[in-house]
């Protein structure tokens, strides 16, 4: 069973569950950072990812990916769970390409506990100690605020 299959099954699971999930609204898509042309005719409400960067190619194509999908679908915003400090170069370069392609990105907190203390800087220490946090990726629009960091630290 792979990561993909995997998550196939747990969609199937909670749409059993959960009969209001079984009308289409959704879905499991694997997708190839590098072509998502399919992916950004379709309309999307979210993207969820987990842990997908290993490697700063990656960074780049999925940095270069999202806004190809999110302009097409104005409203839509990716949720991403990541393991920070797990690849500072890798965190450094994603961060650096959401900022060159005009995205928002900021730190949430865990539903229902106070915002974690900031993470050190990317690259300031050899062992860093790891942290899931979850990203929020959206284009800039009338409602951003100061309180959208581009840049997590």
């Amino acid at each position: 069973f792979g990561a993909y299959q995997w998550l196939k099954h747990n969609v199937c699971a909670a749409q059993e569950a959960w009969p209001e999930l079984r009308n289409g609204n959704l879905s499991v898509r694997e997708v190839s950072f590098a072509d998502v042309s399919d992916v950004a005719r379709d309309r999307w409400d979210w993207l969820l990812a987990s842990d997908v960067l290993y490697e700063e190619e990656g960074a780049k194509e999925l940095a270069a990916a999202l806004p190809k999908i999110l302009k097409t679908n104005p409203h839509c915003k990716m949720l991403y769970a990541h393991t920070k400090h797990r690849y500072d170069h890798v965190d450094l370069c994603f961060f650096e390409e959401l900022n060159r392609f005009g995205l928002r990105c900021r730190e949430l907190p865990f539903p229902g506990e106070l915002p974690a203390p900031p993470s050190p800087p990317l690259m300031t220490e050899l062992f860093a100690t790891q942290r899931i946090v979850f990203l929020l990726i959206a284009l800039p629009s009338d409602e951003d605020d100061e309180s959208y960091d581009l840049l997590p630290s």
